[in-house]
């Protein structure tokens, strides 16, 4: 009996602590939490997602790591920024997840919440609470920070996200006086702490929101909008919700945003190859600077899966789609074949670089593939992309990643009309029969829609983005 007793008493001791330890798991910080998360196509997926989802805490996806760069070539930093000015950078950051319908609705959105301020404070909170407001706690207090004015425990999530990555810019938002006195812009910010800072904070709020919109069911949404201001409304009403939501305010500024940007930031002022100073910075990631994982996904859109002979024709329905769009805006595309424009090889990588976001200003020549590599070697792309092998050595498939361009035939230099070939290395990319992508101008009977390629990686001049 004294055993049983025993017995029984450690049993039933055993589940009381197993529901108090049960009980405390559900309720830890989400950055340890997300350490339980199963990955699956770069996403957390499974019960442990679910309920964070459901609970509204959301965290940096431990998932999106597909083509992260090596140990120790880079810096932080995980959305590169271009530009000269706040608006371009914002932008440039955004059209890298989003497409430029949904970034010009979020920046609607963000010139009424901060002007652009990385490291604004919701003024009349800050008056009410600072001094000794704690930034990362009060979870039941609204206080916005930041460029949507995250609040709440969201506020708290992206405040930490940041401390995580670099710790050393959480100065920008607890010095409230130096760099949020009122409301200022994202122009005050630059001339107050520098463009290297103002790319480092934004590009890790960026990355927060991404994050928060990829993980969120409602959230999530935004990536359904193909208009303006359908982004504009969406994202205002399920991520901004503010007590009085003024959707015409915020989308007539999102459509003056996109009639600025959408044709590639901004005139004889914001091309990004002119580069100021504030334009790079060191905060940057160098090779792996530009979301790899964004640039696949356009790969996924844009690309056959499979190697298809001379004289196919029938683009991928989202390829289509873009250069349906890029014909109308008289942006570049290539050659026509068979009535079928973009079936060219240029056209194809100035088209997915573009649209991805990966470089919005490729082939500044605004030409065929020779001025495409002169823009690349000695033009104006040359202060972002490096030649990988001068002199024509050779390249092995290991030393190349996503993205990298490859170009074959005589180089003429300058912008005038050359030819060649040029294609894109794009790696293992699930379903794809090759490492390559490509497409080919010539007559209907040889011309090849972007597919699979089977050019080959030796023989080929290479070159990188690392800006």
């Amino acid at each position: 009996m004294k055993m049983r007793s025993w017995l029984k008493k450690t049993t039933m001791g055993m589940m009381a602590f197993l529901m108090v330890f049960l009980s405390v798991f559900s309720s830890v910080p989400y950055a340890n939490a997300a350490m339980q998360v199963q990955c699956e196509n770069g996403r957390p997926v499974g019960s442990t997602m679910d309920r964070f989802a459901d609970m509204n805490n959301l965290f940096y996806n431990p998932c999106d790591n597909q083509y992260a760069c090596p140990s120790g070539s880079y810096l932080d930093g995980p959305i590169a920024l271009s530009g000269s000015t706040a608006e371009e950078k914002i932008w440039s950051g955004l059209v890298t997840f989003l497409t430029p319908e949904q970034a010009a609705g979020v920046m609607g959105n963000m010139q009424s919440e901060s002007h652009f301020n990385p490291a604004q404070h919701e003024i009349s909170l800050m008056r009410r609470y600072q001094p000794g407001f704690n930034l990362d706690g009060h979870s039941n207090v609204s206080y916005g920070l930041g460029l949507i004015q995250w609040s709440f425990g969201r506020r708290i999530g992206m405040y930490n996200y940041v401390k995580s990555v670099d710790e050393s810019l959480v100065r920008f938002f607890d010095d409230y006086s130096t760099y949020s006195p009122t409301y200022w812009d994202g122009e005050r910010f630059i001339q107050a702490a520098g463009g290297e800072a103002f790319d480092a904070l934004a590009s890790l709020e960026l990355q927060y929101l991404k994050d928060e919109l990829d993980n969120n069911a409602d959230y999530r949404g935004i990536y359904n909008t193909t208009t303006v201001y359908e982004a504009a409304d969406y994202f205002l009403r399920h991520v901004e919700r503010p007590l009085n939501p003024d959707t015409a305010t915020r989308a007539g500024q999102a459509q003056a945003f996109y009639d600025r940007f959408a044709g590639g930031y901004g005139g004889s002022s914001s091309s990004s190859s002119s580069s100021s100073s504030s334009s790079s910075s060191s905060y940057s990631v160098g090779a792996c600077q530009t979301n790899l994982q964004g640039l696949a996904d356009y790969v996924k859109a844009y690309v056959w899966p499979t190697y298809h002979g001379a004289g196919f024709l029938d683009r991928m329905p989202a390829y289509a789609d873009a250069v349906g769009r890029r014909v109308a805006a008289s942006k570049y595309v290539g050659g026509t074949v068979g009535g079928v424009p973009g079936i060219d090889c240029g056209g194809f990588v100035t088209t997915i670089m573009q649209e991805s976001g990966y470089d919005p200003t490729y082939n500044g020549c605004v030409s065929n593939t020779g001025p495409q590599e002169y823009w690349l070697r000695e033009g104006g792309g040359s202060d972002k992309w490096v030649w990988l092998n001068p002199g024509g050595n050779s390249m092995n498939a290991a030393d190349l990643q996503l993205g990298d361009v490859a170009f074959t035939g005589g180089y003429t230099g300058g912008c005038t009309a050359g030819g060649g070939h040029t294609y894109m290395f794009i790696g293992e990319i699930n379903g794809f029969q090759t490492k390559i992508a490509s497409a080919s101008y010539g007559s209907a009977s040889n011309g090849r829609a972007p597919m699979s390629g089977v050019e080959a990686v030796a023989g080929a001049r290479w070159y990188r983005k690392v800006r």
